[in-house]
């Protein structure tokens, strides 16, 4: 598992020279507050690597019979704020300060209840088709699913008739889409979480688990969709980071 490792940034100043004496200027610059990455695959990586933090510091053993999904979800909560935030992201999760902003109440009620069904029948027609294309499709292998994700992707940038923020929501749609994939498709048989088995052929998995990938794009882009407006990519960009990771998750534990 990845360390996450806060960068410290030294500034040496040269020698200056003054009558045969030699003074050394030694300044140590304070750490630097990191901006968060707001790029689609940006977004698309970090989702991986919350992912990732999660489990590596869950106190919960997911494997447990007895499992109390809600505190398993609300601890995953608490634990994905931390990463976002060591991106340079705000608490989108547990920080009570938030709930004064743009991203709250529509976005606390959601997370809390997720309600993946109502919120995805909830998605205007024009950036629907291109999730439904997305989730209906039927790839044989890992590398036909991303170049069909790919294709979706040349397919949204030329649409005339998406906004800015609709093709934006998209990319990190599909972006998060393909780095959901590569992440669940590895974690399948390692991560401490029951997925829907194994299969030999990947035709069979991917039938059987699109559904926790999808959570991951369908929360990412609409959290994006939903705070975008905003205008401060620590407060949409940590959103998005999070609807992303926790939006497969839910599906998981709920």
């Amino acid at each position: 598992m990845k360390r996450i490792v806060p960068i410290i940034t030294i500034a040496i100043f040269t020698l200056i020279s003054c009558n045969k004496s030699t003074e050394v200027n030694l300044q140590v610059n304070e750490p630097m507050t990191p901006v968060l990455d707001v790029s689609p695959n940006a977004i698309g990586t970090m989702h991986n690597e919350a992912l990732e933090y999660i489990f590596s510091n869950l106190s919960i053993d997911t494997r447990a019979e007895a499992l109390d999904k809600t505190l398993c979800l609300q601890e995953s909560m608490k634990l994905c704020d931390d990463y976002i935030v060591s991106k340079g992201g705000v608490a989108c999760f547990s920080d009570e300060s938030i709930s004064t902003t743009f991203v709250t109440d529509e976005m606390r009620v959601e997370v809390e209840a997720w309600e993946y069904n109502k919120v995805y029948t909830s998605i205007p027609p024009k950036r629907k088709q291109y999730l439904e294309q997305l989730r209906t499709m039927k790839p044989a292998s890992e590398a036909e699913a991303l170049e069909i994700a790919n294709s979706i992707r040349i397919k949204v940038q030329n649409d005339t008739f998406l906004s800015a923020n609709e093709k934006e929501s998209l990319m990190i749609a599909i972006s998060t889409f393909e780095h959901s994939l590569a992440y669940w498709l590895e974690s399948t048989q390692l991560q401490p979480v029951q997925l829907k088995g194994w299969f030999d052929r990947f035709e069979d998995w991917f039938d059987r688990n699109s559904g926790i990938i999808m959570a991951d794009c369908v929360w990412a882009q609409q959290a994006f969709y939903a705070t975008a407006a905003c205008g401060n990519p620590a407060i949409w960009g940590a959103a998005t980071i999070g609807g992303a990771a926790i939006g497969s998750l839910a599906s998981v534990y709920l």
